[in-house]
């Protein structure tokens, strides 16, 4: 059967494959693909991740010959974007990378797998994909994953990063590394780290960018783009850390 591929049509006008996609039904597209030879587009894949139509990713994913080497390659992102999708993305994620997907791919904002998870603030997801390899601590983004995993507030999250990096070495080693430490730190109230950092001599008073606050700032804080230049202070302070307030106050 020759199908038509109208776009901007009406749903009846659309092909049975879209209008399966369209509406997250992964039992009808797997019909069509077994009785029509449907099969999956480039765009289908990134956006059942993007929209958290795991079931139907399963689907595509499965019938395609060869997402083995695709996943490495083309759709090398898939895992970190269905992680973005969904807090609940255990499953989805576990279904990716034992089909291939990469633990530690970085995309093109910089952002890892496990960064992603860290943001959702999954623990699940966060323990898995560094069970199966994923670097906590890459060298093209140090400690990322740990840094938004605090400025969420996922406190639990933070402590298993910090389980799973070479947290010495951070400390002594200067320079940014050691700030993003005291920064993660800070905003999780972690007062022995705190001290840790500022006995190794690192600056308190440095600030970082954000592109969003959640909490209030003195307006000298903000960026002429609308972001904000925040200090490990600033996160002590906003979530009531008053030992780490105290000890960050008097260095």
């Amino acid at each position: 059967m020759d199908w038509e591929y109208f776009e901007l049509s009406s749903i009846r006008d659309w092909p049975p494959w879209t209008a399966a996609l369209a509406t997250d039904h992964a039992e009808a597209l797997q019909v069509l693909i077994e009785k029509i030879g449907f099969v999956p587009r480039p765009w289908d894949f990134f956006n059942a991740s993007k929209e958290g139509c795991f079931e139907t990713l399963k689907v595509l994913v499965r019938a395609c010959p060869e997402w083995a080497d695709r996943a490495q390659s083309n759709y090398s992102t898939i895992l970190g974007l269905e992680i973005n999708a969904s807090w609940h993305n255990l499953d989805i994620a576990r279904f990716l990378v034992d089909s291939g997907s990469p633990v530690s791919n970085i995309d093109a904002n910089q952002h890892t797998p496990l960064a992603m998870a860290a943001d959702t603030g999954n623990i699940e997801t966060v323990q898995f994909l560094l069970d199966r390899g994923a670097d906590p601590d890459p060298d093209s983004t140090p400690l990322w994953p740990l840094r938004f995993a605090a400025e969420r507030g996922h406190v639990e999250v933070a402590e298993l990063l910090l389980e799973n990096i070479d947290v010495q070495s951070k400390i002594t080693g200067g320079g940014y590394h050691q700030f993003w430490l005291l920064y993660s730190a800070a905003g999780c109230g972690f007062e022995k780290l705190v001290r840790a950092c500022l006995d190794a001599g690192c600056n308190a008073n440095a600030r970082l960018y954000v592109e969003s606050c959640p909490f209030s700032v003195d307006a000298t804080n903000r960026t002429s783009d609308g972001g904000y230049h925040l200090a490990p202070l600033d996160w002590a302070r906003a979530r009531g850390h008053s030992a780490v307030v105290h000890l960050l106050e008097n260095d």
